[in-house]
């Protein structure tokens, strides 16, 4: 038995049938995590939800763009907002987009477990919140898969909402679900006093912005020494080991780029190039 967690597919489905034909992935026996983003930008969403939703091992946590892809069901007025809403219309005009809108609501924002050696391990998006205990981290993302699933409309609410940067004091304030929101799947980088940055894209070797630092390089070691953190999302980042337990799985695929899955347990990367009809773009 092999655990893998894959980086972000964005619709790329030859891609991931590729890298699971290169990992040698037995679905009776394997178990396969996916960091969100299964959706949007590539050129079958549907494909990828189907093959995805057919693995008896896959874990799902969810991204942005799943969170978008909901939106957007509930309100079609928001797909004039976005950059490139083909791929997303097509999910949505699909016969079978009200049965993957319920399947994708209930899926965590949060996944955590404990591997076969022993080690703790979590995946998520974007990334965990260095001011947050992992008490908090854990409550924050129930509070915010049941706020999703008894009120599915307030997804709309996240985008059509200014953007919290920072934790509201006011426990009742809409902006406290927006910023739960926003760290586990849209964080990048923090100022030093906690704050989000919603502007600065490039790996942090390219990081102009010294008042910016990856929210991993804050150091929490209550979850850094208990957990190996997998997560997506940041395919200007890439595939690598961030920390010596925080790893990044996002290899840009839908840029154009590949496709990532790392062996959980032994800690070894494979990409595959992108197999799809994806333009190669400036991630940053």
């Amino acid at each position: 038995m092999s655990i893998y967690c894959i980086g972000d597919v964005h619709g790329c489905i030859r891609s991931l049938e590729a890298l699971l034909t290169k990992i040698n992935y037995h679905e009776s026996s394997d178990e396969v995590w996916f960091t969100g983003d299964l959706v949007n930008r590539g050129p079958d969403s549907i494909a990828v939800l189907n093959l995805v939703r057919s693995l008896p091992n896959a874990v799902v946590v969810l991204g942005n763009h799943e969170l978008i892809t909901m939106a957007c069901y509930f309100d079609r007025q928001l797909l004039t907002r976005l950059k490139h809403p083909d791929d997303m219309q097509r999910l949505l005009e699909h016969p079978s987009a009200e049965e993957h809108m319920a399947w994708l609501l209930q899926r965590p924002l949060l996944y955590q477990t404990i591997l076969p050696s022993g080690q703790k391990a979590l995946v998520v998006h974007a990334g965990i919140y260095p001011w947050w205990s992992f008490d908090e981290v854990q409550r924050y993302a129930t509070e915010v898969s049941n706020t999703l699933q008894q009120h599915p409309s307030s997804l709309i609410e996240l985008f059509t909402t200014h953007k919290a940067a920072v934790m509201p004091l006011d426990l009742s304030d809409k902006m406290r679900f927006n910023f739960i929101n926003r760290v586990l799947v849209g964080m990048r980088y923090c100022h030093e006093d906690g704050a989000l940055d919603f502007t600065t894209v490039a790996p942090p070797e390219l990081n102009t912005n010294t008042q910016l630092k990856p929210w991993f390089e804050f150091k929490r070691q209550e979850i850094e020494d208990a957990y190996q953190i997998f997560f997506g999302h940041w395919a200007a980042l890439g595939a690598r080991r961030c920390t010596s337990s925080i790893v990044c799985v996002d290899s840009g695929c839908s840029w154009g780029r590949s496709l990532t899955a790392i062996d959980v347990e032994r800690g070894t990367f494979t990409s595959v190039p992108c197999q799809d009809e994806c333009t190669k773009q400036n991630l940053y």
